[in-house]
């Protein structure tokens, strides 16, 4: 009986070795369609580190899965091993490359000479795309010099720019590679940028397409002087005030910019002037697309003829969104407001009477963002569509989160939403007063931020794909108190706030919930206090599997700095040999596996 018994276990593990040599055979003879097929499904670093230099075939069918490369986000053994042996092999293939600032202290000397230095070209020498992320104004200006000789490099992204406004040189920024960039783009987590007065020597006719945050739209003006030839201009202005007395003259001795025809501009932190907005788009005579979102006291942009009549004939689509904000409601604007008779299809209006604010907003309205208060909720126009251009959404002042869910069922197509409560020390909880549940999905948001303390799991289950999400302590851990069940997010990334707990207890409870998550960024709310005792409840933990980056905000114990490393070993799983990162900067410890 034992003898078939143990003939019988035998022949199972046959079998289930058999199999899985099939599986292992079968997928190697897949077609190269459907290999690629599989890799849509999986990170690049990831992608890179398991499947290139298995054999040639495979090396071969990646060839065209390689023109893209994003090593954002990934484990520090994978980062590592992709840009030493698997990006010189394929750099010549690779025609859009993303790169971290953040790597370069924490990655080894000899890699960090390969990305950050004039040896990158030499890896990328197809390069056409290549995006810069988390860089200072000040060691941008230094990496611009490693960019020369590439042939194809026409587009740089510009993202998270920190430092001085006036510590990028546009002159030569625009004329980085040799003048050979046509496309620039500074999303609006980058610092506002300053122009010097003086900009008679500067002419940089390359640019053909700029995205650009700017201090003024004094600013602007100047701008307009150096880039004569471009075609597209979406601009952010930011909310300095030095200037603006004089904001319509500025433009007087502006040349015409000939070749605009699609032209956007967001100064919903900055009170136009009409004037200002019309000698603006005065020097704008072949546009043909124009999108605005503008804060202003001024009763001429409510009446859409106004701005239309200072309009070139070729601009046939025009789209806005204005927070009309005077220091007194005017009474006609009330009577409009209850009657509504006036206003045309083509706009919608949204008051905030608990800020005497009015929004109005083309329909269909093709801007970029929204910003509205809870306060509006029961007005907002029904159906999706009209807003299915907007990707980013502020919700202030919400009062309940029934309020927030019926705004937010209008914007299907949201990437980045932040939500800021009434009192952000105050719940912000379910209204009573709705029987019917409010469905809404948000499939594409990437980016969630919470200012304030609610519940979270319609917004968590309605944002299947997020991948940073911004979150109070006291909010992150009612929801981590209140449900057992890891969420149905791909959150990769969190960053917690005003976080006031010296234990790392609740750092474990959120790894097992957020499943997928691999990078936690805690903020803590004293800064009296050093960080050492948590970390030492956090490090032991790492026994036990959880391998999640961290990186924490506050004071730690110069003890401690000494051999950082070493204590890390010390206090950890870890061993000298084991693939990990440490540091403490500016009052950030990091730690990345």
């Amino acid at each position: 009986m034992m003898s078939f018994a143990k003939e019988k276990k035998k022949k199972i593990f046959g079998i289930r070795r058999t199999l899985l040599n099939a599986m292992c055979l079968t997928f190697e003879n897949l077609p190269d369609e459907i290999i690629l097929y599989i890799c849509q499904y999986l990170r690049g670093a990831d992608v890179l580190y398991s499947f290139y230099n298995l054999n040639t075939r495979l090396n071969t069918a990646l060839t065209g899965y390689c023109r893209y490369v994003n090593l954002m986000g990934v484990a520090y053994k994978k980062l590592t091993y992709v840009i030493y042996h698997v990006l010189p092999c394929i750099g010549q293939h690779v025609r859009s490359f993303c790169l971290n600032t953040y790597w370069e202290s924490m990655i080894p000397d000899q890699l960090s000479q390969l990305l950050y230095s004039s040896r990158l070209c030499g890896i990328f020498p197809y390069i056409e795309n290549l995006t810069v992320r988390g860089f200072s104004s000040e060691r941008l200006q230094v990496f611009l010099d490693c960019i020369e000789n590439l042939p194809r490099l026409d587009n740089l992204k510009i993202q998270f720019l920190s430092g001085s406004s006036t510590g990028i040189c546009l002159r030569k920024l625009f004329s980085a590679n040799q003048g050979r960039l046509s496309k620039v783009f500074f999303d609006w987590n980058s610092i506002d940028l300053d122009i010097p007065q003086d900009t008679s020597d500067i002419s940089c006719p390359n640019i053909q397409e700029l995205t650009i945050p700017l201090t003024s739209i004094n600013t602007l003006a100047r701008l307009c002087k150096v880039i004569p030839n471009v075609h597209c201009l979406h601009v952010n202005l930011g909310t300095f005030f030095v200037d603006i007395g004089n904001c319509a003259e500025a433009f007087e001795d502006v040349s015409p910019l000939l070749r605009l025809v699609d032209f956007s501009i967001d100064s919903i932190d900055w009170f136009c002037p009409f004037d200002a907005f019309v000698a603006m788009i005065r020097k704008m005579p072949s546009l043909q697309k124009l999108k605005f979102n503008l804060c202003t006291e001024e009763e001429s942009f409510l009446v859409e003829e106004n701005i239309r009549m200072n309009l070139p004939i070729s601009c046939y689509q025009i789209d806005y969104f204005i927070d009309y904000s005077p220091s007194e409601m005017d009474s006609e604007i009330k009577n409009l407001l209850t009657s509504k008779r006036t206003v045309p299809s083509s706009v919608h209006l949204l008051f905030d009477e608990t800020h005497d604010i009015l929004n109005i907003h083309t329909v269909p309205c093709c801007i970029q963002s929204f910003v509205l208060s809870g306060s509006v909720a029961k007005q907002m126009m029904s159906g999706s569509s009209y807003a299915e251009h907007i990707r980013n959404l502020h919700i202030y002042d919400a009062q309940c989160l029934n309020d927030v869910f019926q705004i937010l069922q209008h914007f299907r197509h949201l990437h980045t939403l932040s939500i800021n409560t009434l009192n952000s020390l105050t719940m912000l909880n379910n209204s009573t007063t709705s029987n019917k549940p409010i469905v809404f999905h948000l499939p594409y948001l990437k980016q969630l931020r919470i200012d304030g303390t609610c519940e979270l799991s319609n917004l968590l289950d309605a944002a299947s794909d997020l991948y940073q999400f911004n979150v109070d302590f006291d909010c992150v851990k009612m929801f981590i108190q209140n449900h057992a069940r890891s969420t149905r997010t791909n959150v990769r990334s969190i960053d917690i706030f005003n976080w006031t707990d010296t234990h790392a207890e609740l750092l474990q409870h959120i790894t097992q919930t957020f499943v997928t998550l691999n990078h936690v960024n805690i903020h803590m709310a004293s800064r009296t206090s050093t960080m050492d005792s948590f970390l030492l409840e956090y490090l032991p933990v790492c026994k036990n599997g959880m391998q999640v980056s961290l990186g924490v905000k506050g004071s730690l114990s110069e003890q401690v700095q000494t051999n950082i490393r070493q204590w890390v070993i010390d206090h950890s799983h870890l061993s000298e040999k084991d693939s990990f990162a440490v540091q403490y900067r500016r009052d950030w410890f990091q730690l990345w596996f």
